[in-house]
């Protein structure tokens, strides 16, 4: 698991390929009906799509960081600069949402698939941002870890010592983050392409 869900394997690759359709779909709708709608979905999709591929939220907390002189990497500082650029990002895909809301409303597919994959979004993003506050998602990962029915413990706990050796996150905290946080935002992206390609029947 630690393979497939890790960045820029499998499971993201399969991300970024339901989210680069989801653009192609709004692209389409836009140049066909010229809504708002499908024009500021785009740009958000866009956006979602640079983020999940190149990570620029790492970039932005790093910036924030060595301008203000912080060098601890589970700092405030990044956690403000992450919850921040999810706020702008979640900002810019609520607002055709919000604006087109009675259409939505008033369809009950559009209505499921709108709540579920915004929801299912909004859940990881907040996950994301929030996985250094007092490390819980070090002792979360630990704690799914010790409930598992594992066949031979003894390899996970070698494997959680060798990565802390090398100055890397406990495996807990891999758990969370690549096995947990990956298969939600995947399930996510799954969710919005029907959104969209719903909305763009209508």
């Amino acid at each position: 698991w630690f393979w497939l869900f890790s960045e820029a394997h499998l499971t993201e690759f399969l991300q970024w390929s339901i989210l680069a359709s989801c653009l192609i779909v709004c692209i389409k709708a836009y140049r066909k009906t010229e809504s708002e709608f499908f024009l500021v979905l785009a740009c958000g999709l866009g956006l979602m799509l640079l983020e999940d591929t190149v990570n620029i939220r790492h970039t932005l907390s790093g910036w924030t960081s060595q301008l203000l002189g912080v060098t601890e990497h589970r700092s405030a500082v990044r956690i403000i600069t992450e919850f921040a650029f999810y706020g702008l990002l979640g900002s810019l895909m609520l607002y055709p949402l919000v604006t087109h809301w009675t259409r939505i409303r008033q369809s009950a597919s559009l209505f499921r698939y709108a709540l579920a994959a915004y929801s299912a979004y909004a859940s990881a993003a907040f996950l994301s941002a929030s996985r250094y506050i007092a490390d819980w998602y070090d002792a979360a990962g630990a704690w799914i870890i010790a409930q598992l029915p594992l066949a031979d413990p003894n390899v996970w706990e070698a494997a959680d010592a060798s990565l802390q050796e090398r100055g890397l996150f406990p495996l807990g905290f891999w758990l969370m983050d690549y096995l947990l946080e990956e298969s939600l935002e995947l399930l996510a992206a799954s969710l919005l392409l029907a959104f969209v390609m719903a909305s763009a029947r209508q």
